[in-house]
């Protein structure tokens, strides 16, 4: 009797997640954030083309500080404290985070040109165009990064239907353990491993990764495993349960 004959069947979810499907979830905050970034910054860019006032402002400080992350690495960020008159006379004081570039031409006591937005004048473009520019940015990283995802997404998909097919409506067969492969994949700085099977008069075949103790005596040469025959590849009762007969 195989020692894999009384998995239940796995679900569609759970053989996605297990095919890599998790990598998605992860992935996709990312990329909801910068889709939003996009539609935010596009909608400020035009509030500026709209109302943005014109204006020359006197740079009170210019000063940078430096952060260090959980890994040691550092991340310079600078600064502009500027201050300016808005249209109704009120003197208006600014601190702005600024590119490197804008923080090298300009210097204490200098004055820069710059616009508010009339209803939010905490609200400062330092040059035209700036929050335009951040919308292309975001909106090309995340066509770029969606188009990746739908790709993976369909990938592992197609794999997920297959896994299953194979176990509803492919040939179960009976083989033994030939032991584990090695992979090259590392987890936590962990190998992950592969248990390989021959069926009789066909092809060969191997599981999906795991740690070297999550075979459950699938590794041990000889092992007899269960088999489902898919129309692209077998797959082991192991990682797709198996189907009532």
């Amino acid at each position: 009797m195989a020692i894999d004959s009384d998995i239940p069947p796995r679900s569609f979810l759970s053989l996605f997640l297990r095919l890599g499907g998790w990598v998605l979830l992860v992935t996709f905050l990312p990329v909801a954030i910068m889709s939003w970034v996009a539609i935010n910054q596009d909608a400020i860019a035009k509030r500026f083309e709209a109302n943005g006032v014109p204006v020359t402002a006197r740079i009170i400080e210019h000063y940078f500080t430096v952060s260090r992350d959980s890994d040691g690495d550092e991340t310079t960020t600078y600064w502009l404290d500027l201050e300016f008159e808005l249209e109704s006379g009120e003197t208006y004081l600014r601190q702005k985070s600024v590119p490197r570039w804008v923080y090298d031409e300009t210097e204490k006591g200098g004055t820069y040109d710059i616009s508010y937005l009339r209803d939010e004048p905490h609200r400062v473009q330092l040059y035209d165009g700036e929050y335009a520019r951040s919308s292309r940015i975001a909106q090309t990283f995340g066509l770029v990064t969606g188009g990746i995802w739908l790709v993976f997404f369909w990938w592992v998909g197609r794999k997920t239907v297959a896994g299953l097919r194979a176990r509803m409506y492919g040939e179960r067969v009976e083989v033994e353990s030939l032991g584990l492969v090695r992979t090259s994949v590392r987890v936590n700085n962990r190998p992950r491993y592969r248990v390989r099977w021959d069926v009789p008069g066909g092809s060969s075949g191997q599981s999906l990764m795991r740690k070297k103790n999550g075979f459950n005596g699938a590794e041990d040469e000889g092992a007899v495993l269960t088999v489902y025959r898919g129309l692209r590849g077998d797959w082991w009762a192991g990682d797709v349960g198996n189907r009532a007969e």
